[in-house]
């Protein structure tokens, strides 16, 4: 979709439900990876299919390490005669908000298909068309972390000195996986030493990589909960493969984008509030839903504990309790963190560890502070939005959602405006209409009326957090 001059005098909430927009086939050879990014992006748009797709959406999460897409095409022209998709296919998708500057640079996002699924439309028995369902994967992401089997062995030295970090382990998977980065940039948060043996039993590298984010925590800031996750970086040419704590993605030196749900007022000096920050009319909040605490997940918290079993010195019980983990490792987004005031006891299940005694007073530990860490951003609140789509937009970042009260712009909701965490986007695009949903989670309240009443059992952790606004 390319936008003629006449347009740019339509509304900017008209504008912002467009996107200009380019779909390229091309075909995945065996010297494709080899050659680079560069030498794809020279041919991705060469064959353009932009015209036979109806509807495509693509979703990408901190829980998934790749994205993914689907597009529904319609085939008037009998795809399997002019170009048969045999699953060594690679269509790429480019797109923009139409509201952006003209000199912005599209997201461009490049996969491989993953399956196809055809059927007859309504009317395909009088015109013969049908329609086309591609399930599609991102390259070269998914050949890199699925199509490989590694073995290899991790030895402490002689002396025991615990030196093994599993960020190195990591970091040295992707480094064997060849042209990984000649595609990708790499950002590895360093987690702990341990004093452990460790081999890879020819697994691939994606099953590696998880094994490792159970165990992990941060060297410095003694962060829990590591994610893998590809995204694209605003500015930055190539996407960016991680491996660190969710909480590093918010940390203060990290910047916020702000949200708000009054589209008249996204241009003006005094929105909302003095003290609330400035939103732009991508950033607008169309619609939004609440989903609160659950208790179905978070009364998992009751722990559990392992034992070591050991013919000299007998078993031996680990375990961690939750409240202290609250009280002293964790760090919530905002100042009061949710948790369920009934957790149970740490003895509600146990079972025998696979590490022994010295790798298991650390690993053991690392393990629970992960699963109570994943517990609490899961089942706590979280806001599922609809918004503008914005190429510049990434999940990771920390978000400032302002929700207004009574559609006055003077007051605004205290309890849930505040920080929060882009969790997952999905950008749509329906029949010439484009839009975001994104989930954004949280631990924690940034403000309430009463805390002497209504936060008794909310435990208040005092944190510095004050970044920087994204700019649009």
């Amino acid at each position: 979709m390319t936008l003629n001059q006449d347009q740019f005098i339509d509304s900017p909430q008209r504008l912002a439900s467009s996107c200009e927009r380019r779909i390229g086939l091309t075909r995945l050879t065996e010297t494709t990876i080899e050659e680079g990014p560069d030498a794809l992006m020279d041919k991705s748009f060469n064959y353009l299919i932009t015209e036979f797709v109806d509807n495509f959406e693509i979703h990408e999460s901190l829980d998934a390490s790749f994205r993914t897409a689907t597009i529904i095409m319609s085939d008037p022209i009998n795809w399997r005669n002019v170009a048969p998709l045999t699953g060594n296919e690679i269509i790429s998708i480019a797109y923009k908000n139409a509201l952006t500057a003209s000199d912005s640079k599209e997201k461009i996002l490049h996969f491989r298909v993953l399956n196809v699924r055809e059927e007859p439309t309504n009317n395909s028995l009088e015109s013969g068309y049908k329609r086309l369902i591609i399930n599609l994967v991102e390259f070269p992401a998914f050949n890199f972390l699925t199509s490989n089997q590694y073995y290899k062995t991790y030895n402490i030295d002689a002396d025991n000195t615990p030196n093994l970090k599993l960020s190195d382990i990591v970091g040295d998977m992707l480094d064997n996986i060849k042209h990984f980065k000649k595609w990708y940039d790499v950002d590895i948060e360093e987690s702990t030493k341990n004093s452990i043996h460790f081999y890879v039993p020819n697994w691939i590298p994606l099953k590696v990589i998880n094994y490792c984010k159970k165990y992990a925590v941060s060297d410095i800031k003694k962060y829990s909960n590591y994610v893998f996750h590809i995204g694209n970086v605003p500015n930055n040419p190539k996407p960016v493969a991680y491996f660190k704590p969710v909480f590093s993605f918010i940390d203060k030196y990290n910047k916020f984008r702000a949200y708000g749900t009054s589209f008249q007022d996204v241009n003006k000096d005094d929105i909302i509030q003095a003290n609330t920050p400035e939103y732009g009319p991508l950033d607008v909040i169309q619609t939004y839903s609440f989903q609160y605490y659950d208790a179905r997940k978070t009364n998992t918290f009751s722990g559990n504990t392992e034992f070591i079993f050991d013919y000299i010195d007998d078993n031996e019980y680990i375990c961690t309790d939750y409240k202290n983990f609250i009280e002293r490792n964790y760090k919530s987004i905002n100042p009061y963190i949710m948790y369920p005031s009934a957790y149970g006891n740490q003895w509600s299940s146990f079972y025998r560890s696979a590490w022994n005694k010295k790798e298991g007073e650390i690993l053991i530990k690392n393990e629970l502070f992960n699963e109570y860490s994943r517990n609490i951003i899961n089942g706590g609140l979280y806001c599922e939005a609809m918004t503008s789509i914005f190429e510049g937009r990434t999940v990771g970042e920390r978000a400032e959602l302002i929700f207004n009260i009574k559609d006055t712009d003077k007051e605004f909701d205290e309890m849930l405006s505040g920080g929060w965490l882009t969790w997952s986007i999905e950008d749509r695009f329906v029949m010439g209409k484009c839009f975001s949903s994104v989930k954004f989670v949280n631990d924690s309240f940034v403000n309430i009326s009463d805390p002497s009443h209504t936060m008794k059992a909310i435990n208040t952790i005092t944190t510095d957090r004050s970044p920087d606004t994204i700019e649009a």
